[in-house]
C-alpha cells in the first residue's frame, strides 16, 4: 500500500509540476509577446511562398530583383522555431532581437512583393483608345482612352502607388475599377493610386473632349486665260483617329465653274462631290497629322477686255491700229 501511495505521488507531482512549467512558460511567453514574433514569421513564409510563386510564373522579375538576400534572413530566423512555434530555449537570451528581425523581414518581403507587383503592372498596362466615327470637320467630340492593369498572380490588399506611360491630356474620369483610388497624369506619365491590387483586371477610363479641325491653305498652281488650278491642303488636327470623318469645305470659287475637282488623303485618292461651293469629303479613316488636299480648276479666271484705242493709216493698203487691252484677275488671291 504503501507502494502504490509513492506511485501516485510520484504521478502527481509531476503533472503538478508540468502544470507548473506550462504556466510558466505561458506566462513568459505573454511577458514577452512571443505572438508577435511567430505572427511576423508565419506571415514572413506566406510571404515567402507569394514570392517564390510570382518569380515562377513571370520569369522576367528574376533578372530585376533577387530573393536570396530575404531566404537567407528567413533562415537563420526559422532555426528559432519548432514546428511553427518560437523555441524559449533556443530563443530566450535573443529575445529581444528576435522581435525586431521578424518585423524588418516582414517589412522586407512587403516591399519585395510591390516592388515586382509595380514593376509588372506598370511594364504590362494596355492603353486603348474607345472608336470614334461619324464626326463632322468642326465638330466637337468625346475621346475616351481606357488604361488596363492585369494581375495574374493573386490579390494584393495593401494600398500601392504606381507609373504608367500615358502621354495624353483629358478633362476627367469617366469610368474606373473601384479600387483604383486616383489617376493623374504629368507629361508622358500618369500616376495611379490603388487601395488594393486583386487578381484579374483593374481599369481606369478617362476622356476629353475635342474638336477636329483642318489648318487649311489655299495656294495657286497654274494661271492661265484659259483656267487656274487651286489647292487647298492642310493637316487635320484632332486628339485621336477618327472613322467615317465627314468635311465640308468651302471653295475660292470667285462665282466662276469649278471642274477637275479631286481630293487626296496622305496622297491617296478619295471621295468627293461638288455642292455649290462647296466640295463634301468623306473618308473612311482619318488619323492625327494626316493631310487632306483639294485640287480644282476655275474657268476663265483672267477677264480681258480689248478697245480701239487709235487707227492710223500708211497707205491705202497699210494701216496701223492701236488697242487698250486691261487684264482683270477674278481670283481673290
Amino acid at each position: 500500500k504503501k507502494g502504490l501511495d509513492l506511485e501516485g505521488l510520484k504521478a502527481e507531482t509531476a503533472f503538478a509540476c508540468n502544470s507548473l512549467l506550462s504556466m510558466a512558460q505561458r506566462s513568459l511567453r505573454e511577458e514577452l509577446n512571443v505572438q508577435e514574433i511567430e505572427g511576423n514569421y508565419s506571415g514572413s513564409l506566406a510571404l515567402m511562398e507569394r514570392l517564390r510563386f510570382m518569380l515562377e510564373r513571370e520569369p522576367a522579375l528574376k533578372s530585376r530583383s533577387s530573393i536570396e538576400p530575404i531566404e537567407g534572413e528567413l533562415l537563420e530566423l526559422g532555426a528559432f522555431f519548432r514546428d511553427g512555434a518560437l523555441d524559449l530555449e533556443k530563443a530566450l537570451d535573443s529575445i529581444h532581437s528576435l522581435k525586431w528581425k521578424s518585423r524588418e523581414l516582414k517589412k522586407k518581403m512587403d516591399s519585395k512583393i510591390e516592388e515586382l507587383l509595380v514593376a509588372f503592372l506598370s511594364k504590362h498596362a494596355v492603353v486603348s483608345s474607345q472608336p470614334v466615327s461619324g464626326i463632322k470637320l468642326g465638330a466637337e467630340f468625346e475621346d475616351c482612352k481606357t488604361v488596363e492593369f492585369v494581375n495574374p498572380f493573386f490579390h494584393w490588399d495593401k494600398p500601392l502607388s504606381l507609373p504608367v506611360q500615358f502621354a495624353y491630356d483629358f478633362d476627367g474620369i469617366k469610368a474606373k475599377s473601384e479600387n483604383i483610388t486616383s489617376f493623374e497624369a504629368s507629361g508622358n506619365t500618369a500616376i495611379v493610386q490603388f487601395s488594393r491590387v486583386p487578381e484579374g483586371v483593374s481599369f481606369v477610363e478617362v476622356f476629353s473632349t475635342g474638336i477636329v479641325s483642318l489648318n487649311a491653305s489655299e495656294r495657286l498652281v497654274r494661271l492661265d486665260p484659259e483656267g487656274a488650278e487651286i489647292e487647298l491642303s492642310g493637316k487635320i488636327e484632332c486628339s485621336t483617329g477618327i472613322s467615317g470623318l465627314q468635311a465640308e469645305l468651302s471653295l475660292a470659287t470667285a462665282d466662276l465653274n469649278v471642274s477637275g475637282l479631286r481630293a487626296f488623303l496622305d496622297g491617296r485618292s478619295v471621295p468627293v462631290l461638288l455642292k455649290d461651293s462647296s466640295a463634301l469629303v468623306f473618308l473612311e479613316r482619318a488619323e492625327p497629322g494626316s493631310e487632306l488636299a483639294l485640287l480644282y480648276v476655275l474657268s476663265e479666271p483672267l477677264l480681258i477686255e480689248k478697245e480701239l484705242f487709235s487707227r492710223r493709216e500708211i497707205d491705202e493698203n497699210l494701216a496701223v491700229h492701236e488697242f487698250l487691252v486691261s487684264v482683270t484677275n477674278r481670283l481673290s488671291f
